[in-house]
């Protein structure tokens, strides 16, 4: 086996594993919602998966990616397929961290916090308030946004559209 292969190999479990988790954070999600006592749980479990799992992945992944085409025959400048998937990885990956990531950190605090412990209640107002429900929002927008990312790069990742796929190039 080739340098080539096996780095190609590592390359794709590292997406699997940094994106594979995050196809079930909605259902993660929907489950907290019908059992707002487990909401909290809910969301650290999510939040767990993204730091010790997702992140790193993803990390992996552009890197292993770089040493594919270091490895193999791509000119990175003349597939726009490769250019337009780094330029979506990218995006994808900076608003994940610093987007989703920090929204579903806040929603957290403000439900617990990482111990569990309930929140804080004033009055007569019980539920999430105002900053969740709108960080809440904001999470369900972003993370079929990211979904959407992340199936086109798939899709241009495997399709490779116009690059040469039989034969020499000319």
């Amino acid at each position: 086996m080739s340098w080539r292969v096996f780095v190609l190999f590592l390359h794709i479990l590292a997406a699997i594993a940094a994106f594979g988790p995050s196809m079930a954070y909605g259902l993660i999600a929907t489950l907290g919602q019908k059992e707002p006592l487990h909401a909290n749980f809910a969301l650290r479990v999510i939040y767990r998966i993204e730091q010790r799992l997702a992140i790193p992945m993803s990390i992996a992944v552009p890197i292993l990616g770089v040493i594919l085409i270091l490895l193999g025959d791509w000119v990175f400048l003349e597939n726009e397929w490769l250019i337009i998937s780094v330029v979506l990885y990218a995006i994808a990956f900076f608003f994940a961290i610093f987007g989703v990531d920090r929204w579903l950190g806040r929603m957290i605090e403000l439900s617990g916090g990482h111990s569990g412990a309930p929140p804080p209640t004033s009055g007569e107002h019980a539920g999430p308030g105002p900053e969740f429900l709108a960080l809440a929002r904001k999470v369900q927008v972003g993370g079929p946004l990211l979904g959407v990312i992340l199936v086109t790069m798939i899709l241009l990742m495997v399709w490779k559209p116009g690059a040469c796929q039989v034969g020499p190039c000319p």
